[in-house]
């Protein structure tokens, strides 16, 4: 029912009470559907892409316009993307943001549309996934030389870590947060150490990329000798720093032991290049 006045006071620019009408509204969507498109497109400010999906879903069933059909389809896909992306579920984050952009090159000619003059950043987003979609296996594999190995989606992993921690932040979700964001800089740590042939997963230092040879306090050292040296450092660095027992280099590698490798290893790289420096 909807309640209209025939009669107005112009002089208190309000209705004149009693003269107002009742009508019948058959569909109320038809009058009050652009603020339920509304609420359906807030959710993405707010990235709850599964409210989102709910609420455009419920519009269609109540809206037979065609044209705001597709454009509402066209929404729901995007949401579905960004649902699954945000789950890490890259592959069927791909396969939604791929046929998306299919379904907008396919009505490209309809420019006024919803999202068509986003084509190109979505384009460039399915080529994201694409590359995040290949270490999906490896991932839940716990595959971690494999998943460093891709450069690119190694990238595109941590830019996705990065996101997801902001958008928990956002969300006063602060312990879902604050876990993504150490678990980035466990993947920064991980990158560096892979660099150096040191996997975090296994640590095997007899294959670790350094050359003692280099330094002349360093040149008669074997690997073996460079190894216990870097162990004693190890070990004296956990004890002064953060009192803590290391005994031995270990086996595994969390974000603390990480980084004291790093900064054992980048000490000897500045060491190597004084060396240079001095012999040039």
């Amino acid at each position: 029912m909807m309640k209209r006045s025939c009669r107005s006071l112009k002089n208190l620019r309000k209705p004149k009470p009693g003269s107002e009408t009742l009508y019948y509204i058959t569909n109320p969507w038809l009058i009050f559907g652009d603020l339920e498109i509304e609420k359906a497109f807030s959710f993405f400010g707010q990235y709850a892409y599964a409210g989102a999906i709910e609420k455009i879903e419920e519009i269609q069933k109540n809206m037979s316009n065609p044209i705001i059909h597709l454009q509402l389809e066209y929404a729901e896909m995007l949401a579905c993307a960004y649902k699954e992306w945000d789950a890490f579920n890259f592959n069927h984050a791909a396969k939604n943001m791929s046929d998306l952009v299919k379904i907008l090159d396919r009505d490209s000619s309809n420019t006024g549309y919803l999202l068509m003059d986003f084509r190109e950043p979505l384009k460039q987003q399915a080529e994201i996934l694409e590359k995040l979609k290949k270490i999906q296996s490896s991932i839940k594999n716990r595959n971690y030389e494999a998943i460093l190995s891709e450069k690119e989606a190694y990238t595109a992993l941590m830019f996705t870590m990065y996101q997801c921690a902001c958008i928990r932040e956002q969300q006063e979700k602060y312990d879902m947060s604050t876990l993504l964001f150490y678990r980035l800089l466990e993947m920064i740590i991980q990158k560096r150490l892979y660099c150096y042939h040191l996997l975090a997963s296994d640590m095997n230092y007899e294959n670790m990329d350094i050359h003692p040879e280099q330094i002349p306090e360093w040149k008669d050292l074997g690997r073996q000798d460079c190894i216990s040296r870097l162990k004693d450092n190890f070990s004296d660095i956990k004890k002064r720093v953060f009192q803590m027992d290391g005994a031995c280099l270990p086996e595994k590698s969390g974000l603390l032991d990480g980084l004291i490798i790093l900064t054992m290893i980048m000490r000897f790289q500045f060491l190597m290049c004084l060396t240079r420096s001095r012999n040039m």
